[in-house]
């Protein structure tokens, strides 16, 4: 069975998934955030938090077979 990566959207980032919760992706060597964020079409002008395994991260972190990516938009608060 081939590998992939998860991706969790949240809130407003739900769009960018067909107003799903939740997208999988095939995984590849050298595949980095951007990739995906690319792939679901986020712009990059599109505020979010990105974890990886439950730990924040960048769009240019290098991802690994079965990693849980995580997308949702920056809190705000008054």
């Amino acid at each position: 069975m081939p590998d992939h990566v998860t991706i969790k959207l949240f809130s407003t980032l739900r769009q960018y998934a067909q107003g799903g919760k939740e997208v999988s992706l095939l995984w590849h060597s050298n595949m980095k955030v951007q990739e995906v964020l690319n792939i679901l079409k986020i712009p990059d002008t599109v505020e979010r938090v990105i974890l990886v395994n439950g730990r924040y991260s960048e769009s240019d972190k290098k991802l690994s077979p079965d990693d849980f990516v995580i997308l949702f938009p920056p809190m705000t608060g008054g």
